[in-house]
């Protein structure tokens, strides 16, 4: 299967796969939604992989053509590992899950690293975002994620971000997503909208939309997101708006 691009597997009941898999190096789409992951798998230090790749860790980041990857409705609890190192990547949707944090697990690079401290549990350094220079649309929607990365702008391409139906308190202080037409923050617990927020989509945005969080105050700098076509701020705890 050497020339494999495209890969359906939605809709089974696939919960693990061998790290031959990762050896699609043509894979461009790869659909696992609906199965029962709750990670993807790396398979480390295998000798017969090791000999055939020179790759210790053998996972996601193989699949250097990789432009669709679906995981949604899932039972993921742990945030994919070596996305970063998938530059073509456009899309990505890991909606639908159990994640609580937008950081992958450490992982061993070698022998002589398996029983440091710390592999296994979220790097929250372990994911460098600007190598994503190719992701447009990123769906992490129904979740449990309380924050999403403070270097979240430096997928300057991202042109559509879902975060629906998380546990998200605060955004970060800046999110210079230029490119950004989207941005949904429905169903949140945020009680507020930074200035940064506006300032930083204000190119491109053209919907605000964070209903049912509990936003008491909109202290945005509405004015500056010129193509803004449409607010919604229903089902929060406003009591005036603010200019």
């Amino acid at each position: 299967l050497e020339e494999l691009t495209w890969f359906a597997c939605a809709r089974n009941r696939i919960g693990w796969f061998p790290g031959n898999v990762y050896r699609l190096e043509q894979l461009q789409y790869w659909d696992l939604s609906q199965n029962q992951f709750r990670e993807l798998p790396v398979q480390v230090g295998d000798l017969e992989l090791l000999q055939q790749t020179r790759v210790w860790a053998v996972g996601p980041g193989m699949l250097s053509a990789l432009t669709h990857l679906d995981v949604s409705k899932n039972q993921l609890t742990k945030w994919p590992n070596q996305l970063d190192q998938l530059q073509q990547l456009a899309s990505l949707n890991v909606s639908h899950n159990q994640l609580k944090v937008m950081a992958p697990c450490k992982i061993a690079q070698s022998a002589d690293q398996d029983k440091q401290e710390g592999i296994g549990e979220p790097d929250l350094n372990g994911c460098d975002w600007g190598k994503l220079e190719s992701l447009a649309s990123l769906d992490v929607s129904h979740n449990q994620l309380e924050k999403l990365p403070d270097d979240l702008a430096k997928m300057t391409a991202l042109e559509s971000v879902d975060c629906r139906n998380n546990l998200l308190i605060e955004l970060p202080q800046t999110l210079d997503l230029m490119n950004c037409t989207s941005f949904l923050l429905d169903d949140n617990k945020l009680e507020a909208l930074s200035d940064g927020f506006a300032v930083g989509l204000a190119k491109k945005l053209e919907s605000i939309s964070v209903r049912n969080n509990a936003i008491t105050s909109t202290s945005m700098r509405i004015g500056d997101m010129r193509q803004v076509k449409s607010v919604y701020l229903e089902n929060n705890a406003l009591e005036t708006l603010d200019k």
